[in-house]
C-alpha cells in the first residue's frame, strides 16, 4: 500500500466539560458516590466531566457538608 492509499483514523478523547458546576451537577455527583461509590471512571462517563474534576468536586463538597452539619449540631446544643 503506497502512502496516498493509506488511511489514518486519530482518536481523540472525549472532551469533558469544563464550566461551572451547576447546583443540579453537584447533587448529581453526590447521589453517583452515594449509589455506586468512588466509582470515579464510571461517573465520569455518566457526567462527561473528568474524573479527577470529580474527585475534587466531591472532596470539597463533603469538606463542606461536614462542617456545616457540624455547626448545625453546634448550634443546636449550644449555650
Amino acid at each position: 500500500m503506497t502512502r496516498s492509499q493509506a488511511t489514518v483514523r486519530l482518536i481523540f478523547p472525549t472532551r469533558y466539560k469544563r464550566s461551572m458546576w451547576t447546583e443540579h451537577e453537584i447533587e448529581t455527583l453526590m447521589l453517583h458516590v452515594e449509589l455506586l461509590g468512588p466509582q470515579w471512571t464510571l461517573i465520569s462517563e455518566s457526567m462527561g466531566r473528568s474524573y479527577m474534576s470529580l474527585a475534587s468536586k466531591y472532596s470539597l463538597e463533603n469538606k463542606k457538608r461536614r462542617k456545616h452539619a457540624l455547626h448545625a449540631r453546634t448550634t443546636l446544643n449550644g449555650p
